[in-house]
């Protein structure tokens, strides 16, 4: 996979895990989500845990905390407990 694909697909997991948690449900505004986004991009694009991140988006419950191991589980559950 080619960097702009890794970087596409990872873009579109860390979109449903903000879905996820509900982080994209309007907290957007009360926590400097985009400050970090660059750095979160990196993190997720550089994360080994890309099958288990899938697994978890298919099968996870509703407003639940971002899984341990997510390389931005902090700051997805940051934003989730400030939503």
């Amino acid at each position: 996979m080619g960097l702009l694909s890794r970087i596409g697909d990872r873009l579109d997991l860390m979109s449903k895990m903000s879905a996820a948690t509900c982080v994209s449900r309007g907290c957007e505004s009360t926590y400097a989500f985009e400050s970090g986004l660059h750095n979160a991009m990196w993190r997720c694009v550089g994360c080994r845990n890309v099958d288990l991140c899938k697994q978890w988006l298919s099968d996870h419950e509703e407003n639940a905390a971002a899984p341990d191991f997510c390389a931005n589980s902090t700051m997805f559950n940051m934003a989730r407990e400030r939503s």
